[in-house]
């Protein structure tokens, strides 16, 4: 189980992953690339970064996060357009997991 991190300038190079992770969930239109990349192309400082949490070689997660402060981030929601940008699988212990593993990341990324 580990997390990966991505500067936000790579998230054409995973918007594949992104695409079948949101269809393979809730199949969220808002979540939809044809509503993610011009929302990031409009919005984003490039100061975001995009995570992805993987087990077995399974992609579970992903999630685009913004700077907030000092060793603290947010997920990445423009005023224009307020929705969570994080995809995960519906299995429910994946959230513990997700939240246990990826404070550790972040601080020693």
């Amino acid at each position: 189980m580990s997390w990966k991190i991505y500067p936000i300038s790579e998230f054409k190079n995973h918007q594949d992953c992104w695409q079948r992770l949101n269809q393979e969930g809730t199949g969220s239109p808002l979540l939809e690339l044809a509503f993610i990349s011009p929302m990031l192309h409009a919005f984003s400082s490039g100061k975001e970064i995009l995570v992805r949490y993987e087990s077995d070689n399974t992609l579970l997660a992903m999630a685009i996060l913004s700077p907030n402060s000092l060793g603290r981030w947010t997920t990445f929601q423009p005023l224009q357009a307020p929705l969570l940008t994080l995809l995960i699988t519906e299995d429910t212990f994946c959230i513990y997991l997700i939240m246990g593993t990826f404070s550790q990341c972040v601080v020693s990324h």
